[in-house]
């Protein structure tokens, strides 16, 4: 999700820089909508997925252990 949008503006912006009309056929405006979508909602998702990681994190810390 991080690298998605850079990855789609580096490969299809090149053609949106010629000035052509309608430079996008509907499968690269597609992926750039996309590359727009996943650009405005990482950091809305990322709080979450940090904040279970670290729960999972102390609870597989403080979980008991079998004793030999």
């Amino acid at each position: 999700m991080f690298a998605l949008p850079a990855a789609i503006w580096a490969v299809f912006l090149p053609s949106l820089k010629q000035g052509l009309p309608n430079p996008l056929p509907a499968y690269e405006k597609f992926l750039l909508d996309i590359a727009v979508f996943c650009g405005v909602w990482k950091w809305f998702l990322t709080l979450p997925i940090l904040g279970l990681g670290f729960l999972f994190s102390i609870a597989a810390l403080t979980g008991s252990r079998p004793r030999s």
